[in-house]
């Protein structure tokens, strides 16, 4: 199973999780909203990779929801227990972000998906004005999408400035 996405999702919710807001489509996830507002249970398709990256992002914007988040939401291997080190090194929750700055989803797109791995670039507009983009590799992993970091625990492609998001989806509930 292959594909990508040309068009925005017909059937988005959207809904303030931390200072993101998230995307939600029925059948698509998340499927799972824990007590403690943790999301997940998406689709083993291209959408439910992009739900999944998503909400990732407006989960971290959560304190509670942050301390906790490398462990639940990355793949098994060396980057996961690279990460998890670091964050117990460092004390759980001790990044920050500035308060008087806030990103949003402005688009996405699938870069490649095969149903077991994808790579998918969120593009997001910040409250300064810039567009960012945050390339997100994935895999199916314990029937969900989990994230992909590399070996020192460290994101496999750093999130980028770009002067337009052209060639994005355009997509965005804030």
């Amino acid at each position: 199973m292959t594909g990508t996405i040309t068009e925005p999702p017909k059937g988005t919710d959207w809904e303030l999780v931390g200072r993101v807001a998230a995307p939600s489509i029925k059948g698509h996830g998340p499927g799972i909203v824990d007590d403690d507002g943790f999301r997940s249970c998406y689709s083993r398709t291209p959408i439910g990779a992009v739900l999944a990256a998503s909400n990732w992002t407006a989960m971290g914007s959560d304190p509670d929801l942050a301390e906790h988040l490398t462990d639940r939401i990355v793949a098994e291997g060396p980057g996961r227990e690279a990460a998890l080190a670091k964050a117990e090194s460092e004390g759980e929750g001790s990044s920050s972000t500035a308060d008087d700055v806030s990103i949003q989803i402005a688009g996405f797109r699938v870069v490649s998906y095969d149903g077991k791995e994808a790579n998918v670039q969120l593009g997001y507009t910040s409250s300064y004005g810039f567009n960012l983009v945050y390339p997100t590799y994935m895999k199916w992993e314990g029937g969900d999408w989990k994230m992909v970091l590399a070996d020192d625990g460290d994101l496999i492609t750093p999130p980028y400035p770009l002067e337009t998001l052209t060639g994005f989806v355009r997509w965005y509930g804030a």
